[in-house]
This record gives structure tokens, C-alpha cells and sequence, in this order.
């Protein structure tokens, strides 16, 4: 047995000896004599008692962890999860540790002596005592001012019961969060139609008022184009507003025709609509009427000779007319205000063949252009 001296002896003292039966035996492997202060180490120290924690801290916070003091121990060795600190304490029965959100796991602590070490105590740190794994949100998205975004869902997170609420900011993802309008405090979120650019994180609340906030998720909102108007030049018109496609509109109805520009082909009200890169639409043009001109800057009386035959047409066509042009450019446009066949010339002379046997049967518009001058003349398939 190993005979440790628990109190200083006088000067030249010799201690008085004892076999163990002298002893009062406490626990510990220890046997000890008050009134001579001397222990006996039978064995390894016992088990720590219960580890106990300060208080029911939120995660991320500052908690003690204790055991009941021993005798006949050299100290505590505690170990902690990943990512905890020991701020203070370490080798005494009480420590203060810096808990990390989301990490959970098992505390343990044991005892040595000289004659080696203690079974450990443990405490598992449960997960309703914080913030846990599992609060996250998903929904992030791109709609266009005034559209309706998609719900937002969140995770069902580890531990509880939790209470829920969303929380929004048009400050960037990690300042300026206020309470996100309307129904805030359900597992998803619905945001509604949006008018700017919106930050949303949902927050998790535990019953002894612990918070916790999930990753953010963006809601980019993209501003529609400027509404347009119509600019007009000989028979052509164009959106005054750039865009990725374009509506045009005739008398309430939708065109076909998605360009900038559209080649009128019958007199009547005219509309244009602007969709951007990102699909969001601009407000519908003012109306207005324009009637088809069968000439551009000259009179159609230079061109009364300009016929196409056969008229009705199976589909191959022939252009007649009564001098050449040069450098023309020949289209044929649908009721729709679709051009659906464009050819150039460098020259045509007073009689050209055109193959349209591929359109379907139906009346066309056939424009030709020559410098500043333009005709138009109307062509019916028929078979």
C-alpha cells in the first residue's frame, strides 16, 4: 500500500503507525485517520458522482459542468465534443465551457490516482437544450415585380418542441431581419407577391426561449421593362423598347410575331408588349392605328404594272412587273404579321419565279422594297 501524508509533522517528529485497522474507511480506495491526517490508497479512485450543469443555456453560450469534490485524486480530466472549449478548470471538479450551436455529443470526466484512473462519468448534452441540426430553408428563386413567389419550406429540426418564425430583411443576408409579414410562425413560409429584393431566414424557438436562425435564402426580384410605345416607318413598325421578345398586338388579339420589328399586314389597331432576358413583361403599348400603305415614299401608280401569277397560286409564283429593280428585298407576310419568307435580289428583272409551295393555303402579304420605295400586292394559295 502506497502512504500518502495528508498533514505537515513537526520537526523531528516521528509519526506514530497504525495498520489499517485504525482507519475509518471512506469511499474511494482511501482508509484515512483524522487525527493523524495520514491515507491509505487501496486502489483506483471510485466513479465521479453526477455531472450537474449550471443552467439550461442556449448553444453558442457559457455553461459549467460540475462533479462532487473527491479525496485521494490527483484531479478531473474532462472531455467535451468537437468544437467545445474549456475556458477555465480543467483538472478540478468544476469547468466553464463554450458550447458551439448545432454540436451535440457526450461529456465525461474521470478521476486518477496514483494507482491509475476512474471509471468516467458522463452526461449526455441534449438537444433541446439549443439550437439543433436539421433548422434549415429552402426555396431560393427568381420572379419578376409583382409576382408571387414559390413557398419557401423548412427542415423539421433534431430535438424540440420548437416555435417557428420567419423573419426577412431587403438589407442583405446577415443584417436588418424584421418579422416576415403574415402567416410567419408555420414550418414553411408563403412570401406572397414581391416587389424588391428579399432576404428570408426562419428562427427556431426552444420553450426555454433559446433562438436559433436557419441559412438564408434570397428571393431576387427583377424589374419588368419600361412600357413602350410604336414608331412607325413606311410599313414597318418598332418597339421603342429594347427586349428579349416581344407581343404585338392587332385589335385585341396576339400576333405571332415576336421581334422588334413587325411588317404590317392589314390596317388596324396595333399594341406591343416587351418580355425581358428574365420573362417579365412590360405593360401594353397605348394602342394605335395604322393603316396599311401599299407604297412606301412613291406612288403606287409607278408600279401598277407589278402583278403575281398565277393569282390564286398552287404555290410557285410569278413576279411580273414593267422595268428591273436592283437590290430589292422581296417578303411574304402572313395574316398574322409573321414574315415567313424573305429574299434579296441584287437585280429582278421584269419577270421572277418564286417557289411557295410549302405554305399552307391561306391569303399573304407580298411585299417588295427597292431603296425607298415599297409595294405590296395580295397573294392567295389555293389547291
Amino acid at each position: 500500500m502506497f502512504l500518502v501524508l495528508l498533514a505537515s509533522l513537526c520537526a523531528g517528529a516521528t509519526p506514530r503507525t497504525a495498520g489499517p485497522a485504525n482507519f475509518s474507511p471512506i469511499k474511494n480506495g482511501v482508509y484515512t485517520n483524522q487525527f493523524w491526517g495520514i491515507a491509505f490508497l487501496t486502489g483506483p479512485p471510485q466513479k465521479p458522482g453526477n455531472i450537474v450543469a449550471s443552467a439550461m443555456l442556449c448553444s453558442d453560450g457559457i455553461v459549467y459542468f460540475s462533479v462532487p469534490i473527491q479525496v485521494g485524486v490527483y484531479g478531473f480530466i474532462w472531455s467535451l465534443p468537437n468544437g467545445w472549449a474549456i475556458l477555465s478548470g480543467q483538472g478540478t471538479n468544476r469547468i466553464q465551457v463554450q458550447l458551439r450551436a448545432n454540436t451535440f455529443g457526450v461529456i465525461s470526466v474521470y478521476a486518477p490516482n496514483e494507482l491509475g484512473d476512474s471509471p468516467p462519468a458522463t452526461l449526455a448534452w441534449p438537444s433541446d437544450m439549443g439550437p439543433a441540426i436539421g433548422n434549415t430553408v429552402t426555396g431560393e428563386q427568381e420572379v419578376c415585380a409583382g409576382a408571387t413567389a414559390s413557398l419557401l419550406t423548412g427542415g423539421i429540426p433534431a430535438g424540440g418542441p420548437y416555435t417557428y418564425r420567419w423573419e426577412r430583411s431587403t438589407a442583405g443576408s446577415s443584417s436588418g431581419y424584421t418579422p416576415a409579414a403574415g402567416v410567419n410562425n408555420s414550418k414553411d413560409y408563403s412570401p406572397g407577391a414581391l416587389a424588391v429584393t428579399i432576404w428570408f431566414r426562419r428562427k427556431i424557438i426552444t420553450t426555454d426561449g433559446c433562438e436559433a436562425a436557419s441559412n438564408t435564402v434570397k428571393v431576387a426580384v427583377s424589374a419588368p421593362p419600361i412600357k413602350p410605345s410604336i414608331v412607325r416607318e413606311g410599313n414597318t413598325l418598332t418597339s421603342s423598347v429594347a427586349g428579349a421578345s416581344y407581343q404585338w398586338i392587332l385589335n385585341g388579339n396576339n400576333l405571332s410575331a415576336t421581334t422588334k420589328e413587325l411588317v404590317i399586314a392589314a390596317s388596324g389597331s396595333y399594341q406591343v408588349r416587351v418580355v425581358s432576358e428574365k420573362g417579365c413583361l412590360s405593360a401594353i403599348s397605348n394602342p394605335q392605328q395604322f393603316n396599311l400603305q401599299p407604297t412606301g415614299i412613291k406612288s403606287d401608280s409607278e408600279w401598277k404594272a407589278f402583278h403575281l401569277v398565277p393569282n390564286p397560286s398552287g404555290g410557285r409564283v410569278g413576279l411580273e412587273t414593267d422595268r428591273p429593280w436592283f437590290k430589292a428585298e422581296l417578303m411574304v407576310i402572313d395574316a398574322m404579321g409573321k414574315v415567313i419568307y424573305k429574299e434579296f435580289f441584287q437585280s429582278i428583272s421584269t419577270k421572277e419565279e418564286i417557289d411557295l409551295g410549302n405554305l399552307p393555303i391561306g391569303s399573304y402579304s407580298v411585299q417588295i422594297r427597292s431603296g425607298e420605295a415599297m409595294i405590296s400586292r395580295r397573294l392567295l394559295i389555293a389547291r
